[in-house]
């Protein structure tokens, strides 16, 4: 069970995870990942560690704007689930696209508090 002040915690990481993509601010995001985060983006293989992290943040599309709707969250005493639908506008080299999708996420309690240790997604076609 999942007391509220986890799932606010989760949800405050979440907007600071908005808000640093969508500001471009890769130091940020990492910030905000463990170490020996691993990421599954859609369709094709995960990239594993902070450093190869930060490759693909920063080889990213630029974020105009991204909402994340019907969030469901869960947390035990060290780690937590969070999925979500997403909406996300990018600009393309001055071609701006939306892009639809779900995500999941994983996170480990630490002493700073939570901190994303998997990311993956999966985009609407």
């Amino acid at each position: 069970m999942t007391d509220e002040a986890d799932k606010r915690a989760i949800l405050d990481l979440q907007q600071a995870w908005t808000s640093a993509e969508c500001a471009g601010e890769i130091d940020d995001l990492c910030r905000l990942m463990s170490e020996d985060v691993v990421i599954w983006p859609a369709d094709a293989e995960p990239v594993c560690g902070i450093a190869a992290a930060r490759r693909l943040l920063q080889a990213g599309a630029s974020i105009i704007d991204i909402s994340i709707s019907g969030e469901q969250i869960a947390a035990g005493p060290v780690h937590a689930w969070k999925t979500g639908r997403f909406t996300t506008r990018v600009d393309t080299g001055g071609k701006p696209d939306t892009i639809r999708g779900q995500h999941l996420w994983v996170m480990r309690r630490g002493k700073a508090g939570w901190k994303i240790t998997g990311i993956s997604w999966h985009i609407d076609r």
